[in-house]
């Protein structure tokens, strides 16, 4: 392989993350916005989730004769739930700032940092980059937070500052080849992670937000959840104490 042909193979690499960084980037603009819009029926719905498992949990331990861990499944249930809460009411945050930010971005701003970004995966992106010191891979874990909120501004003024970082590499040609077979093991996991992605949360959500009709289906769906895993509750409520002979009580809000 000559300097040429390495040269098209990656740009050619560099393409690809783009385009898998793009689509990671409208995921997690996906999901900011989902939960922004819905935050709070799906805390709702996890409460109640979370109290009919601590109940369910309870009650299989009662009956198996465990009766002694019941003080430790309730400890563990309410600080498990405590720090999904905290850390739930942390992502919401992020969350409604920055898709507040990007109700704001013109489609304009939006398609220059997209040229922008092709640019520096090509230039300074750790796997296209593939000799990237450990300095240059920290500041491409700094940047992309910028791409994927969207936050041009953010990241013209981070890649300035880091610039000078950045530093010109020489590929010795006896590392064409090796680095191409390099290249063509991320891209073939970068295909199954792909894949993979296109099958769960956020991205089964992408037409959600297609118009009013399809955002107002969706919070539909996710009252009639609620309805349901209030009607698990109240069921279960009634096996708790008939179990144990009172109801019990789960405070952690």
């Amino acid at each position: 392989m000559n300097k040429q042909e390495f040269e098209e193979l990656k740009n050619e690499f560099a393409l690809i993350i783009y385009n898998y960084e793009k689509f990671i980037k409208d995921n997690i603009l996906l999901d900011y916005k989902y939960n922004a819009r819905f935050f709070d029926l799906l805390q709702k719905v996890r409460y109640y989730e979370v109290e009919n498992g601590l109940m369910a949990r309870s009650i299989q331990a009662h009956n198996e004769g465990q009766d002694s861990v019941l003080p430790k499944i309730l400890s563990d249930f309410e600080a498990g739930y405590k720090q999904e809460l905290a850390n739930a009411d942390t992502k919401h945050r992020i969350a409604v700032k920055v898709n507040d930010y990007n109700k704001k971005v013109a489609p304009e701003v939006t398609a220059e940092f997209e040229k922008e970004y092709v640019e520096f995966i090509k230039l300074h992106h750790p796997v296209v980059h593939a000799l990237a010191p450990k300095e240059e891979q920290d500041i491409y874990e700094k940047l992309k937070v910028y791409y994927y909120e969207n936050n041009y501004e953010g990241f013209k003024k981070a890649y300035a500052e880091a610039m000078p970082k950045f530093q010109d590499i020489e590929y010795p040609e006896d590392m064409y080849t090796k680095i191409s077979e390099y290249y063509y093991d991320i891209r073939k996991r970068i295909g199954q992670d792909f894949q993979k992605k296109q099958t769960v949360y956020p991205f089964i959500k992408k037409d959600v937000f297609t118009d009013e009709m399809s955002e107002a289906y969706e919070e539909g769906e996710l009252k009639a959840n609620l309805s349901k895993v209030i009607a698990d509750n109240k069921k279960i409520h009634k096996d708790y104490v008939k179990t144990f002979g009172q109801d019990i009580t789960f405070n952690v809000k």
